[in-house]
């Protein structure tokens, strides 16, 4: 099997990636995790040069083992997730590094995210074998409960999101807390967030 590519999928608005200094900072982090060569500079200019235009585009940034970078963008359209489905079969690479590091090495995820398809959500969420929420396929789970704002620690085995690192630095009353699926299903309100799509409140689909 070839080695995976590191990934990042990052959100354009008039030709600005307002989180790339997260974004480029977990992809280093990653790099030196795998022994991958990355230029950092060089990689946040290449950025800077191809994604252009108005309005919001979605931006795919890879690396490779040998650090070549891949970009493509596309034109975001405005479809963020609305439901979601808790997958109760827990998921085997909880913890592992394929959700340590956002990679290539995607396919449990695809599976997890059509099984929630199929059952009428937009999004999946992930639990572990101890039964704690993990995440979802595409996006970091929150619950409110009291007025603040709860996401599962990273120990649970979920991947570090751009986004959910965001929120935890800049909004007041956020945090980590372990949840359970009975957590999601007793709080006040669920909300889905990453970097492509942002902020989104969704209801759970049973």
């Amino acid at each position: 099997m070839s080695a995976p590519r590191l990934l990042e999928t990052m959100r354009a608005e008039d030709g600005r990636v307002a989180l790339i200094g997260r974004h480029l900072a977990r992809l280093a982090a990653s790099a030196d995790a795998f022994g991958y060569p990355l230029d950092v500079e060089a990689v946040r200019q290449r950025v800077e040069a191809e994604v252009v235009g108005p309005g919001a585009r979605g931006v795919r940034l890879s690396v490779g083992e040998g650090g070549d970078a891949e970009i493509e963008t596309w034109p975001l359209d405005a479809a963020p997730f609305r439901t979601v489905w808790i997958d109760p079969e827990p998921f085997a690479e909880a913890g592992s590094w394929q959700t340590a590091h956002k990679t290539t090495a995607r396919d449990a995820y695809r599976a997890r995210h059509d099984r929630a398809l199929a059952r009428g959500a937009d999004e999946a969420v992930l639990v572990n074998a101890r039964g704690e929420v993990t995440e979802g396929t595409r996006t970091n789970v929150w619950a409110e409960v009291d007025g603040r704002l709860w996401t599962p620690p990273l120990a649970a085995g979920g991947l570090g999101g751009v986004m959910r690192a965001h929120v935890l630095a800049t909004r007041a009353g956020a945090g980590e807390r372990g949840l359970t699926p009975d957590d999601l299903r007793a709080a006040d309100a669920l909300f889905l967030s990453n970097a492509l799509r942002g902020w989104m409140r969704v209801a759970l689909v049973d």
